[in-house]
């Protein structure tokens, strides 16, 4: 096969591998909503990869979490639903070890949600990572709530130390917050993903052969 033949069908390799590339969905969302700390601040944030047998799930917690975070900190619940007419199964679902999947159940101050995926204090997780199949990015309803645990603040419940009625208090002062429940789903712009670096040698590499042999056609022809 000459070069002639070879640079042609090199290139529609490369055009291919960035189509799909090109095609392949991601998305991330902020819960910036808490039903026991400020809202309107970054908690954590929800990253959806779109594959072709479902959804991929990365929910992890920020810094405003990860500045008062425990011994046992970490992701104890995530929760999700779906447009109408779709419906899960257990089997649909991949996740770690010791999680379970429970369908319409409420996460505090966010509401019901289709499904809530729960795991105990002895296996929280940050990153919590799971798996959806049968399901697409157009399927989700953007609106996700996670509860974590193991953290300490005093922010958001502290009271005058004459008022014996104030919430969370015994006689005033300020109640330690371990736990909350985060929601919303705020929206990250996508930044543009480069192309590794071998993928851009390689492909100068093809524009350069093919130059040469343009330039040698060329000279060819004047002969």
């Amino acid at each position: 096969m000459t070069m002639k033949n070879i640079i042609p069908g090199a290139l529609m390799a490369v055009v291919m591998l960035l189509a799909n590339t090109a095609h392949a969905s991601t998305i991330s969302y902020v819960l910036d909503n808490s039903n026991a700390l400020d809202d309107g601040i970054d908690y954590l944030t929800v990253l959806i990869d779109e594959t072709a047998s479902g959804l991929d799930f990365r929910i992890e917690t920020e810094d405003a979490l990860n500045s008062i975070a425990g011994t046992n900190f970490g992701i104890q619940s995530f929760a999700f639903s779906l447009t109408d007419g779709i419906g899960l199964t257990p089997d649909d679902f991949t996740l770690p070890d010791g999680w379970k999947l429970t369908f319409n159940r409420t996460m505090s101050e966010a509401g019901s949600f289709d499904y809530r995926l729960t795991g105990t204090g002895g296996n929280r997780a940050d990153p919590l990572l799971l798996s959806v199949a049968g399901i697409g990015l157009d399927d989700l309803m953007l609106d996700f709530a996670a509860h974590v645990a193991g953290f300490s603040s005093m922010e958001g419940y502290c009271t005058d130390p004459t008022d014996s009625f104030g919430p969370q208090s015994r006689g005033g002062g300020c109640s330690n917050i371990s736990s909350a429940f985060f929601y919303g789903a705020r929206p990250i712009t996508p930044t543009n993903i480069p192309l590794p670096a071998a993928l851009l040698l390689f492909v100068s590499g093809l524009l350069g052969l093919a130059g040469i042999a343009h330039t040698r056609t060329a000279t060819l022809r004047q002969h």
